[in-house]
């Protein structure tokens, strides 16, 4: 059951949803990916708070959390029940959506460092 409460914590949200992603990470089995994504962790991390603290208060945030939810169980719903072919044509959708919210603007414009400055 999907609740209406309402996202409130900015901080919260985003190591939720990067914890979510490690734990696909972890249990899809590829040991070589899960190793590149902890390489890339805290900068990814970074720029997830960044994004969602930016964006944090925008009208239509609420709406946008709980897109991204009802995406997550979606990719877990197609993962219990075998269907890998749906769970990865999914997850490629997903991340080729959120990829172009997350990386709006000019994302040349800032540099790694500039992410922990």
């Amino acid at each position: 059951m999907e609740s209406d409460e309402p996202f409130r914590d900015a901080a919260a949200w985003s190591q939720a949803t990067q914890r979510f992603h490690d734990l696909i990470l972890e249990r899809a089995g590829n040991r070589t990916l899960a190793v590149q994504a902890g390489v890339l962790r805290e900068v990814v991390a970074m720029h997830l708070s960044t994004v969602v603290m930016r964006s944090f208060g925008h009208p239509d945030t609420q709406d946008q959390f709980r897109k991204l939810v009802r995406s997550y169980r979606k990719l877990v719903r197609l993962i219990d029940a075998g269907d890998a072919e749906g769970a990865e044509r999914h997850w490629r959708t997903h991340m080729e959506v959120v990829g172009r919210k997350l990386l709006t603007g000019d994302p040349g414009t800032k540099t790694v460092v500039d992410l922990f400055g």
